[in-house]
């Protein structure tokens, strides 16, 4: 059930990600300095951009330092994840991978 739970939000955090990364890309591209501009478009969502980028900091370290630990198969996945999608995939993601 838990297992299932972590899939579920994993998928749930790829799909709204894209949701809103892909018409970026779409209309602009892959144009770094505009992302750059409206991630610290303003007080609110530079907020929100350091409050993921430290998140994902977090996670990072998690994943290395609780993988060995645990033997988690697969790990690497979520490394992938956080640089390809997100905290909001990446870490449900490792939470299922974790599952035995």
């Amino acid at each position: 059930m838990k297992k299932n739970l972590f899939l579920l939000l994993a998928t749930i955090g790829l799909i709204v990600a894209y949701l809103y990364f892909i018409p970026f890309l779409l209309k602009n591209g892959l144009n770094l300095s505009l992302i750059g501009a409206q991630m610290f478009q303003s007080h609110i969502s530079s907020f929100f951009t350091w409050d993921v980028i430290i998140s994902g900091m977090a996670l990072l370290a998690l994943i290395i330092f609780d993988a060995k630990r645990k033997k988690t198969h697969l790990w690497w996945l979520s490394i992938v994840g956080l640089f390809t999608v997100g905290v909001s995939f990446a870490l449900p993601l490792y939470l299922y991978l974790r599952e035995k």
